[in-house]
């Protein structure tokens, strides 16, 4: 066991950065966090031992191996989008000299990501997944047209930093061919390789997901099943409420892929339920790197980054049990937005609304003991408005 607790370096504050520095800040885990939007609330956190910005992927290298404390110790790297999996795949020989980290195999890796890959994977498993179809922008409309149903989605093979930077959802929902069309121009200039899929149906409510951890020997260590309660956008987005689940065919579900894949480190597997038969689809694998929601763990008694910091320094921390459960989580901003369109397209009436939240609450910019955060929202939303209309003027 590790006598002075060992840094924590998180690529980035913003997504499940902020809620991984929750839940080892009561434990007195030293992070260092890194961000490259100056106006995220998350960069006002003093939660951290140090802050760092970044402008593109050679200057967060550079600060990475540049850090002091290498010199004396190898901290743990906690990564949080894919965008983040696949710069530390990139560079991985570099890095894992560096710092502690379960990252899946290469191969599994490049099963859980390239979504053609995968569904092959899933085929050859009795995996249910919805009819996907892999396309660029070379792929005739007539191929589209004669091989999916409508509705259907249409979303990047892979979500890289170009997609971000022309502001572009998730995904995209199709209700025919000219929606098709409109979705394509706008996600083409992006990024050219594309997936369209068809649309499971079924509400917020019927998106489960499982999240794990996987210790160097493949043995699953953790794992916590939820519900989203409403996304933002409707339909097609990330988790802005969500809640325990306590399905026992998510998570055996979850370990069997996983066990197939003979996984190492964070991961996680989102599933709808159908309206239709009643049958859950697996709509996104993630691999290497937390959940957006992952702080939903820590809240409800199944402390993840805590679990993987312990693995992965020798330590034995013990996790502070919640004084109550179970809780809910809610993204205050995206909770605001998903429920207004709820009531406008009439998918909740307000007793339903209040109903689902009913129960102790946590929120994931709302943290007493960090109350910056919080507080900096007005200022990020002022500076979505001038960025809105710079793009629109």
């Amino acid at each position: 066991m590790t006598a002075k607790p060992v840094h924590c370096i998180i690529l980035d504050l913003k997504f499940s950065g902020y809620g991984i520095i929750r839940s080892l800040h009561p434990y007195k885990i030293p992070t260092i966090g890194f961000y490259n939007d100056r106006f995220i609330p998350e960069a006002r956190t003093r939660l951290c031992e140090r802050k760092y910005f970044y402008r593109n992927e050679e200057e967060l290298l550079e600060k990475l191996l540049g850090l002091d404390i290498l010199k004396d110790e190898k901290p743990v790297l906690f990564l949080t989008t894919d965008y983040y999996a696949n710069f530390y795949a990139k560079h991985q020989e570099l890095l894992q000299q560096k710092f502690l980290m379960n990252f899946p195999d290469r191969d599994k890796l490049e099963i859980m990501m390239d979504k053609h890959r995968f569904y092959e994977f899933a085929a050859k498993h009795n995996i249910l997944v919805p009819k996907t179809l892999n396309i660029d922008d070379q792929t005739p409309e007539s191929y589209v047209e004669s091989n999916i149903r409508f509705p259907a989605i249409l979303k990047p093979f892979l979500r890289q930093a170009a997609w971000k930077q022309h502001n572009l959802p998730k995904a995209f929902f199709l209700s025919n061919m000219d929606d098709y069309r409109q979705a394509f121009r706008k996600s083409i200039v992006a990024d050219t390789h594309l997936l369209i899929q068809e649309w499971i149906p079924g509400k917020d409510f019927n998106v489960y997901y499982c999240l794990t951890y996987y210790d160097a020997d493949s043995k699953p260590l953790a794992a916590f099943n939820g519900i989203k309660l409403r996304q933002w956008p409707v339909g097609t987005g990330s988790t802005a409420s969500g809640a325990i689940a306590g399905d026992d065919w998510i998570e055996h579900e979850t370990k069997r892929i996983f066990s197939l894949l003979n996984y190492r480190g964070l991961g996680s597997i989102e599933y709808k339920k159908s309206d239709s038969d009643g049958k859950y689809y697996l709509i996104e694998p993630t691999a290497g790197r937390t959940n957006q929601q992952e702080i939903i763990t820590t809240m409800n008694g199944i402390n993840i980054p805590l679990i993987a910091y312990n693995s992965l320094t020798d330590s034995d921390i013990k996790a502070i049990p919640p004084k109550k459960l179970p809780v809910i989580y809610v993204d205050e901003l995206a909770e605001i937005s998903s429920t207004l369109v709820h009531f406008a397209r009439r998918l909740h009436t307000f007793r339903e609304w209040r109903r689902s939240l009913k129960g102790k609450k946590e929120y994931r910019y709302w943290y007493k003991k960090d109350p910056g955060v919080f507080l900096s929202i007005p200022v990020f939303l002022i500076q979505k408005i001038f960025s809105y209309f710079r793009r629109h003027k």
